[in-house]
């Protein structure tokens, strides 16, 4: 078996030493991580000569803090994360590459229903006709993010005006919205892979018998006619023009991505295995806890794409609905050029 393990992060808030200091990253329990986690713990990055410090954080929001303050030095996270930190935060950081995309169409990110929650809900329709501001009626949503825009845009093509206040039921995290999704606490959840299959999976955690037997959730959507934004990136500016630290960087990772691919279908399932399991340990400390049954059947084993530029279009996309939903400080958003840099991938 593939160990997950990372090193905890130290927080000087002092920002990056130089060339021998190690590299901090931050990412959250998704697949678009594992590329990074699997450089990290197979060493391929030591062996480019990069120290690298590693650390899960469930937030969006806590991983664009730690990196304005400089207790980190790259984050795996959306382009809703730069724009925001360089908009309303005058952070000085770029992205500099994507990190995780689906090539091969299969699922990145579904719409869920609620199987515990006994509102007879099982379409869409259904969904829209029962939503309201309560918190049994609503869809968890990490919003502010790459997946509220996916989800906006999802009810926009089904010809729905989108009432975020009235719909959306904000989560810190997406192990918030597992959690509440699985015991029917909202009506309907948004998650990433591979939470996604976990979570609608028979029985994907143990109860102990305290639960009737049955689905958690079911998908409602797979967001069919959605494009999905790439995953990105960032990097605090600093960094860029410091040395070879970040050209090491993506020699590393574009390696890791290569071995990954050449690995054998039955270990790259047991790293998306691994990864929903480090979701349940966050929300249940035991261990020893084994994926559920049938889900080695249905996990969609995935090929990881090597990094590429950020295109124009992709951050305009993302940028001009931020300005449309009010969450741009001063109304305009910042320009590609002012996030982006290009220098280091084609």
């Amino acid at each position: 078996m593939l160990a997950f393990a990372s090193a905890g992060l130290a927080r000087s808030g002092s920002g990056s030493g130089g060339e021998g200091e190690p590299l901090r990253v931050s990412y959250s329990l998704s697949i678009d991580a594992i590329p990074l986690k699997f450089g990290i713990d197979q060493g391929i990055f030591r062996s480019y000569g990069l120290e690298m410090v590693g650390e899960f954080m469930r937030s969006p929001k806590e991983r664009r803090y730690a990196l304005a303050s400089g207790d980190l030095d790259c984050i795996i996270g959306d382009i809703s994360t730069a724009i925001f930190g360089v908009a309303n935060a005058q952070q000085t950081i770029a992205i500099t590459s994507t990190a995780f995309e689906r090539i091969d169409g299969g699922r990145q990110l579904a719409l869920l229903g609620s199987g515990r929650n006994y509102m007879g809900v099982e379409t869409l329709e259904e969904l829209l006709d029962r939503l309201d501001s309560s918190w049994q009626n609503s869809i968890g949503v990490v919003r502010y993010t790459d997946v509220e825009f996916a989800t906006d845009m999802l009810f926009e093509r089904l010809g729905h005006q989108v009432d975020e206040r009235q719909w959306y039921q904000e989560a810190l995290d997406h192990v918030t919205v597992y959690q509440l999704l699985i015991f029917g606490k909202i009506l309907a959840g948004v998650l990433p892979e591979p939470l996604a299959t976990l979570a609608s999976e028979r029985n994907s955690i143990p109860n102990g018998g305290t639960l009737r037997e049955g689905d958690w959730a079911f998908v409602l959507s797979e967001y069919e006619g959605v494009s999905i934004m790439p995953s990105v990136i960032v990097f605090r500016r600093e960094l860029l023009s410091e040395g070879t630290r970040v050209e090491r960087f993506y020699q590393a990772y574009g390696e890791a991505v290569d071995q990954l691919n050449a690995l054998p279908r039955e270990e790259r399932l047991q790293l998306g295995v691994e990864m929903g399991l480090a979701a349940f340990r966050e929300l249940y400390p035991v261990q020893g806890w084994q994926p559920p049954e049938g889900f080695a059947e249905i996990f969609e084993v995935v090929e990881f794409p090597q990094p590429r530029a950020l295109s124009e279009e992709e951050f305009e996309a993302v940028a001009r609905w931020a300005e449309r939903k009010g969450y741009i400080k001063g109304g305009s958003p910042p320009t590609y050029a002012e996030v982006v840099d290009t220098s280091f991938v084609a």
